[in-house]
């Protein structure tokens, strides 16, 4: 059998090499900075450490199309890469919001059906 202990040494080395990683992490990716729900729009605003803001249609989010507007508050997870919906103990990462990855390929080719891309403007 594989031996699974760690000298204090080793274990420190990999805690600092993390604790940097996530420094750097932290100084060039877009994070979350605050999120919020509105309910008349049925949007979900992310504002994010880039200077932009997310706007996502909540009914667009697979796992959380028709859900009651009581149970839609939202909140930025600790690190900033995601956003969590507490009352229905949904978490959705950040990078699948800003990719437009809002649920399964079955329910996003759907989702491209019914709600098509509007007509861009010519380049000139």
């Amino acid at each position: 059998m594989a031996d699974w202990t760690w000298a204090d040494d080793e274990i420190a080395a990999q805690y600092e090499a993390a604790r940097h990683a996530t420094e750097e992490a932290l100084k060039t990716e877009v994070r979350a900075l605050a999120a919020r729900y509105d309910k008349s729009a049925r949007r979900v605003f992310v504002e994010l450490s880039s200077g932009a803001t997310l706007l996502v249609p909540i009914d667009r989010i697979q796992a959380l199309a028709g859900a009651a507007d009581e149970d839609l508050n939202v909140e930025v997870n600790p690190l900033g890469d995601g956003i969590v919906w507490p009352r229905l103990d949904w978490h959705h990462s950040l990078e699948a919001l800003l990719t437009g990855h809002f649920g399964s390929p079955a329910w996003m080719e759907r989702q491209r059906t019914e709600h098509p891309d509007p007509p861009r403007a010519a380049e000139g």
